[in-house]
C-alpha cells in the first residue's frame, strides 16, 4: 500500500473517530441543549417584560383574574400561535408540512397532536411559561420550519445550530396515556437527525414545534376557527411589494378548512402605498398624504353553518375584520417621515435584519402607534 493511500486511511479514520466522539458527546445532551432557544427566550423575556420581574408568567396564570369569590375568566384570552412540524407524517395535508399549533391558558395543542388541558402540560414539560411560548412562536430560523423550509439546507443549519425551535412533550402521549415526562426510551430516539433530515411526525414522543408564520403569519386562522364576532388583525410582514402573502394564505386555508368566506378589500391599501411610493422616488413625498384607509380596511367574514351528526350546532353569521397594514400614510411624526425619505423600504425592512438602532426602533413602533 502507497503513502498516499495510507494517508487517505489516516484521514478517514481520525474523521470517523472524530465523528464517534462528538456523537457520543452529543448523546449525553438533550435535543434543546444545544439550541439557541434559551438565549432567544431569554431575550424576549427582559425585551417585552413576560413576567413579574423575577420569572416568566405561567400560562395558567392567565387564565383567570381576580382572586377567591371575585376570580373570573381572564379577556381577552391569550392565544399563542406556532406550527408543528410534521413533514413526514401521513396526516400532513397537502404538502403543508405543518400543522396549526397553539398554546392557551387552557389548553395546549393542535389537530394533529390533539389538545390537552394546559396545567396537566405544565407538568409534563415545566419550563413551558408565556416566555417559553413567545419564543417558540417567534422561531423563524431553525433547520425545519413547517411551509418555508428548504430540505437541502436542513442538515447544515442544524448542524451549524441555526436552529430556535423547540422540541416538546407530544400533547398525544398524555392523552393515550404514554409518559407525562422524559424517559429512558428518549435517549434512544435521535432527535436531531430527525430534524435534520425532516423525519418529522405526530407519532414521536416529543414534536419540534417553531414559528407560527410556518404556517400562518397572522394568528388569523385559530381567531377564524373561534368564529369570532369581531378580528382585529394587525399585519406587519415585509411585504414591498404590498402582495398581502400571509393574509392570502390564511384566506385559502379558512376556505378549505373551515368553509369560511373573507370579503376584505385589501387592493385600496395597496393603492395608496403604491402612489406614496411613486411621490417618494419624485421626492415629493412630504407634500403626499393618502386617504385615510391607507392604514387599513374593513371587511366581512362568512361563517357557514356547522353540523355533527346531522344536526346544526351553530348557524351561518357574519364577522367584521379590522385589517390593518404596516404601511406609511403622511400624517406620521416628523421623524417617521425622515427615516422614510433616507430608507425608502421602511417599513418594509427585510426582517433578516434583527439589529435595530435606536432610531429604526422607534421608527418602527412609532408607525405601530
Amino acid at each position: 500500500m502507497s503513502g498516499a493511500q495510507l494517508e487517505s486511511f489516516r484521514f478517514a479514520f481520525d474523521y470517523l473517530a472524530l465523528f464517534v466522539v462528538l456523537a457520543t458527546v452529543g448523546s449525553l445532551f438533550t435535543e434543546n441543549a444545544n439550541s439557541l432557544h434559551r438565549l432567544y427566550r431569554d431575550r424576549l423575556h427582559a425585551a417585552f417584560n413576560l413576567g413579574d420581574g423575577k420569572s416568566s408568567y405561567r400560562l395558567t396564570d392567565l387564565a383567570t383574574v381576580g382572586e377567591g369569590a371575585d376570580e373570573r375568566p381572564l379577556r381577552p384570552q391569550l392565544i399563542v400561535n406556532a406550527a408543528v412540524n410534521i413533514q413526514h407524517s401521513k396526516r400532513n395535508k397537502r404538502a403543508r408540512d405543518a400543522d396549526f399549533f397553539t398554546f392557551t391558558p387552557r389548553h395546549v395543542g393542535s389537530e394533529t397532536t390533539q389538545y390537552v388541558p394546559t396545567d396537566k402540560y405544565q407538568d409534563a414539560e415545566p419550563s413551558l411559561d408565556l416566555a417559553t411560548a413567545v419564543a417558540i412562536s417567534g422561531a423563524a430560523v431553525s433547520s425545519a420550519m413547517g411551509r418555508a423550509g428548504i430540505a437541502l439546507v436542513a442538515p447544515t443549519l442544524a448542524l451549524l445550530n441555526i436552529r430556535l425551535a423547540y422540541w416538546l412533550r407530544n400533547p398525544n402521549t398524555l392523552v393515550v396515556g404514554g409518559a407525562s415526562k422524559a424517559s429512558a426510551s428518549d435517549w434512544k430516539i435521535p432527535y436531531l437527525f430527525l430534524e435534520m433530515f425532516k423525519l418529522l411526525n405526530e407519532k414521536w414522543p416529543k414534536v419540534y414545534v417553531s414559528d407560527g408564520g410556518h404556517i400562518d403569519n397572522l394568528g388569523l386562522y385559530q381567531l377564524l376557527k373561534r368564529r369570532c364576532d369581531v378580528i382585529v388583525v394587525s399585519d406587519a410582514e415585509a411585504d414591498p411589494a404590498m402582495t398581502f402573502s400571509a393574509f392570502v394564505d390564511v384566506e385559502r386555508f379558512a376556505r378549505i378548512d373551515l368553509g369560511i368566506r373573507m370579503d376584505v378589500p385589501v387592493a385600496a391599501i395597496r393603492e395608496a402605498v403604491l402612489k406614496r411610493q411613486a411621490a417618494l422616488k419624485k421626492a415629493d413625498v412630504l407634500s403626499f398624504k393618502a386617504p385615510a384607509h391607507g392604514h387599513a380596511v374593513v371587511g366581512k367574514i362568512s361563517y357557514p353553518a356547522l353540523f355533527e351528526a346531522n344536526r346544526q350546532v351553530a348557524p351561518e353569521k357574519e364577522g367584521i375584520l379590522v385589517y390593518i397594514k404596516a404601511s406609511v400614510t403622511g400624517d406620521e411624526s416628523t421623524y417617521v417621515l425622515d427615516y422614510e425619505k433616507r430608507y425608502p423600504s421602511f417599513p418594509h425592512e427585510s426582517t433578516g435584519d434583527q439589529f435595530f438602532s435606536e432610531e429604526q426602533f422607534e421608527a418602527y413602533r412609532a408607525l405601530g402607534f
